[in-house]
């Protein structure tokens, strides 16, 4: 009977902190044969160990199946191309230090480096610098592993990918702090970052990410970084990072010219006016007060903005975002078969809001009612759903937020708007319109709707018979098909336009691509 393997000190701290359930710890000692199996079919895997100066480092290798995979029993084989100049993993392993662990796709395991090779790549040129083994050079690696404890891996966070070979040959582009521009480029646009970390004598690597379709492998522009974390908790968090109730600060010591999505910290944010995080989450909250299905997946929800202290204002066209945890949230869980989309779901949900912004909110102002048309979708959308109006819901309010450019002109322009949205994402502009038809600017809308959205579309349109008339006297058409290439082509065709699209990701990626080299700006969906 194998031996149940405690909770590490820190995870017990944050399970305490957390307030998460208690649970057994789900870590098997050794390595069981499904994971083998498992490991033996990735193709990539992420390899963690620590510097001569106990720094924890991260890195990938790999490329194609078969990298990993048991050699032994409870002996795990690893072989990959490794870029022997730049790769902190590879030098920290060759530099003694054999404690390490690796998270392949979806199985994590941990052991020490038992022994291990490295030669030259095929085809190799002579190099003078001869230290740790052939500095400069890609090397043929192979590493044997005595897996000690293992881990089947939340899926959440890891995508398919596809997968080329890079041919090209590392390159040292720079060690050390600051980071370059360069660097801070590739931080900016990677979807994914592989983290380290090390805790007394236990050593972890994790994957967080987004959605790519393709990398290429060897990646050898990537950026590495060593230093010191701490984990933030609650308004000690979202006062950093807004929307977000843990965070994990890292104050970086070394460099190696690392990737993770770049979230804006509060402090780079364009305020607009508005609250971006939570340090006054108490006393800030929205109330809610009726709800209006306007289709059978689409309804407008009142709520009452309500605070002890000054309220925020906010512009017609941005969005608010709640907390939802009080109401939905369960706690950390490692696996939730019941319900895997929910899995560490944080529940906090941005909505545009879609009545216009008020203008008479002062400091004697306590409380101000607003709107949001959302559809179904989700568990906080299905929580508003289904509430009684006549039960009390009181929801912690973040703050607002939204691009700044996506505010539409209500001054004087020389440029014509067009407006491009599909199903809900015409929220924006319910908002905004009035005042940029008052204002005298040029305004084209472009609204795809699915059939169970005309009633939706119906309503819009009977409930403001000033703007419908305005947008008739415009020459407003319905065409029963979908959008094509032509008709947002057509919008652009009698003069300067800059386009606003407010689309699910798919269409605003087609419309991205019809509309190159325009003036373009879209609301991000991806929170």
């Amino acid at each position: 009977m194998a031996v149940a393997i405690p909770w590490h000190a820190g995870e017990a701290a944050m399970h305490e902190l957390l307030k998460v359930p208690r649970q057994d710890n789900p870590t098997h000692p050794g390595l069981p044969g499904p994971y083998g199996r498992r490991i033996a079919a990735a193709h990539l895997i992420a390899l963690g160990a620590l510097d001569a100066r106990r720094r924890p480092w991260a890195t990938v290798w790999g490329g194609e199946s078969g990298t990993a995979g048991p050699i032994a029993p409870g002996v795990l084989g690893i072989r990959s191309e490794v870029d022997g100049a730049n790769d902190p993993v590879f030098q920290s392993l060759w530099r003694g230090n054999a404690k390490g662990i690796v998270g392949p796709d979806r199985v994590k395991f941990a052991g020490r480096m038992v022994v291990g090779s490295a030669t030259e790549g095929e085809g190799e040129e002579e190099e003078e610098e001869k230290d740790q083994g052939a500095r400069g050079k890609v090397l043929d690696v192979q590493i044997g592993m005595e897996v000690r404890e293992s881990l089947g891996n939340c899926p959440k966070y890891i995508n398919r990918r596809d997968l080329v070979r890079n041919e090209m040959r590392p390159e040292t582009t720079g060690k050390g702090l600051p980071l370059s521009e360069a660097a801070l480029g590739v931080v900016g646009k990677a979807d994914l970052f592989f983290l380290a970390t090390v805790g007394g004598r236990s050593m972890d690597v994790n994957i967080r990410g987004g959605c790519l379709v393709g990398i290429t492998i060897p990646d050898f522009e990537t950026s590495d970084v060593t230093g010191s974390a701490d984990i933030l908790i609650g308004d000690a968090a979202s006062s950093i990072l807004g929307r977000t109730n843990v965070a994990v600060k890292i104050t970086v010591d070394d460099a190696r010219f690392v990737n993770p999505p770049v979230r804006p910290l509060v402090s780079e944010q364009a305020s607009l006016g508005t609250v971006a995080n939570s340090q006054g989450r108490p006393e800030l909250t929205a109330t809610f007060v009726k709800r209006e299905f306007l289709s059978p997946t689409v309804a407008r929800v009142a709520f009452t903005l309500s605070s002890d202290k000054p309220l925020p204002t906010w512009k017609s066209g941005q969005a608010i975002t709640f907390d939802f945890r009080p109401e939905l949230s369960r706690g950390w869980s490692h696996m939730r078969d019941d319900d895997p989309q929910s899995l560490n779901d944080d529940f906090i949900r941005s909505f545009t809001v879609s009545s216009v912004a008020p203008r008479d909110v002062g400091p004697g102002t306590k409380s101000v009612e607003f709107e949001i048309t959302v559809r179904k979708h989700g568990p906080a959308t299905g929580l508003l759903w289904r509430w009684n109006p006549r039960v009390s819901l009181t929801i912690p309010v973040i703050g607002f937020s939204g691009e700044e450019g996506f505010l539409m002109p209500t001054e004087t322009a020389e440029e014509a708007s067009v407006f491009v949205a599909a199903g809900v994402g015409i929220t924006p502009l319910i908002a905004q319109a009035d005042a940029v038809l008052a204002s005298g600017n040029k305004l084209k809308v472009l609204w795809s709707a699915k059939a169970e959205d005309l009633p939706l579309v119906d309503h819009l349109a009977g409930a403001a018979a000033e703007l419908k008339t305005k947008i008739e006297s415009m020459g407003a058409k319905v065409w029963q098909r979908r959008i094509t290439e032509a008709d947002v082509r057509a919008a652009e065709a009698d003069g300067k336009r800059k386009f606003y699209l407010c689309a699910a990701p798919a269409m605003t990626k087609v419309l991205m691509k019809w509309l190159e080299g325009e003036d373009v700006i879209y609301e991000n969906f991806n929170y």
